[in-house]
């Protein structure tokens, strides 16, 4: 099993639309298949993936976010104090939004990298090592 990826919620909505950066995302899924590859997602990512899904595709796209999530077997993580902290200190620091600062702790926790297309990573990109998905 080779280290695992950290999603943030840009991820799994470009792929759900089939956007720009889709392709490169499917992609990454079947290597991860491969590999055995974890998947992971903060709570906090989690809920703002399904917050977004819900208001701009209605339930129905709400219940097909989840269970993609569970196809593809991601692991959500839970949030604790400590991450929180890191979150806090990330968000202190850069231009990015609160949940993307949980998606950043955690790849820092796990010592992975994000995947995203999300340009606020840019401004974070020394912190955490990211997989761009197309060209933000």
């Amino acid at each position: 099993m080779s280290k695992p990826l950290v999603l943030d919620s840009y991820a799994p909505i470009v792929y759900l639309g089939n956007e720009p950066g889709s392709n490169q995302f499917e992609r990454i899924l079947l290597s991860a298949a491969e590999t055995r590859t974890e998947l992971c997602l903060s709570l906090i990512s989690c809920g703002e993936l399904l917050y977004i899904v819900e208001r701009e595709r209605g339930l129905q796209g709400l219940a097909q976010v989840e269970a993609m999530l569970e196809d593809l077997g991601v692991r959500l993580v839970q949030v604790d104090r400590a991450t929180v902290a890191i979150a806090a200190h990330l968000k202190a620091w850069h231009r990015i939004s609160y949940a993307d600062a949980f998606a950043a702790a955690l790849a820092q926790q796990l010592a992975a990298p994000v995947v995203t297309g999300d340009p606020e990573f840019r401004d974070i990109e020394g912190e955490v090592a990211v997989e761009w998905l197309g060209q933000p």
